[in-house]
């Protein structure tokens, strides 16, 4: 299988181990790319099918057509662990002849948590804020969070994250608005990857 860049920023690597038989291949979204595509080659007809492959991914993970929009089939959430085997429910492929399969997965992944920390919006920086957001989610060191409350925003890049509490220290790097706030959605900004192996597609 081959991946297929359908979006103007986006980056494919060959990754290895972490649950999957033999090599995946890993698709890297960047600041500014709104989806990419990992196509697996299959093309529906008009028969009905089974699909299931491996996955992990730091971000939700869907099933698409060609790229332009979401079959609706299957959606799977962040999973940083090994890769997990996913099986699809049945795909009517009547009204997808000649589409081809595909993976997406957004780089604004859109609302992820919430804070009710009372946060000084920064307004130079890099300056480092402390806050608490929700537990067991999925940021790493260097990834982006964007948070946005009513007339105040900033984005910082994640210095750490304990996932058994939600503590979370970043520096910021951009803000809007000021003052200090208590009620805040938190975002992912940048940085979301997704791996895609062992795809097999059952006609029915």
């Amino acid at each position: 299988m081959v991946a297929t860049n359908q979006s103007t920023i986006m980056d494919f690597s060959i990754v290895t181990g972490n649950g999957f038989i033999g090599n995946a291949q890993r698709a890297l979204h960047e600041t500014g790319s709104f989806y990419g595509v990992y196509n697996s080659g299959f093309t529906f007809d008009n028969y009905s099918y089974n699909l299931s492959f491996k996955y992990r991914s730091n971000a939700s993970l869907y099933l698409s057509d060609d790229g332009t929009g979401d079959l609706g089939i299957t959606t799977v959430g962040p999973n940083k662990g090994d890769a997990k085997l996913v099986i699809s429910a049945v795909i009517d492929g009547s009204y997808l002849y000649g589409l081809n399969l595909g993976f997406n997965c957004d780089t604004y992944t859109g609302f992820e948590t919430t804070s009710i920390s009372n946060i000084t919006v920064p307004e130079s920086h890099p300056t480092v804020v402390n806050f608490t957001i929700g537990t067991n989610l999925y940021y790493e060191t260097g990834m982006e969070i964007f948070m946005y409350t009513l007339g105040a925003s900033f984005i910082g890049t994640v210095i750490s994250y304990n996932i058994g509490n939600g503590d979370m220290s970043v520096n910021s790097s951009w803000n809007a608005g000021s003052g200090s706030h208590s009620s805040w959605n938190g975002f992912y900004e940048s940085g979301a990857w997704f791996e895609v192996s062992e795809v097999n597609l059952f006609k029915l």
